[in-house]
């Protein structure tokens, strides 16, 4: 009995093609592009205030804080419901973005200066799904 193995073996999809599909399926839905760009500022807000020291940037942090870690399904716009919208775990996006919290803290009580260029839990990856202004990709100059 001959088996034809190509039915067992994985397909195999570089992370180019996989953010291509999503790409180009965002390209065509502007609402799950404004659920994209309310997570990215939350996350944006969250890492670039963590360790602000104005108030205003403390506030941002808070308010971000207070939306990724909100277990309210009640509004529209709640975390849990965009994560649900947009078919992303939020479980999982809370313990990257825990990890990486206190990761930096660390970093910042040993005295070290957070990277010039923060690692982003979310940040690179929903600006690989955002499409660019004027037609370019997110990875073009």
């Amino acid at each position: 009995m001959d088996f034809d193995r190509s039915i067992f073996m994985q397909d195999i999809l570089t992370p180019d093609q996989f953010f291509d599909r999503i790409r180009n399926v965002l390209y065509r839905q502007p609402e799950k592009r404004l659920l994209y760009a309310i997570l990215f500022d939350a996350i944006h807000c969250f890492q670039a205030y963590l360790l602000a020291n104005k108030t205003h940037q403390k506030r941002l942090y808070t308010e971000a804080a207070a939306w990724l870690f909100g277990d309210d399904t009640t509004w529209h716009f709640s975390f849990l419901n965009i994560c649900d919208l947009l078919d992303l775990d939020a479980g999982y996006l809370r313990i990257g973005i825990t990890q990486w919290r206190e990761h930096t803290i660390k970093r910042a009580e040993m005295g070290k200066n957070p990277p010039k260029r923060r690692d982003a839990v979310g940040e690179q990856v929903v600006a690989m799904l955002l499409p660019a202004h004027k037609g370019k990709t997110p990875a073009s100059p």
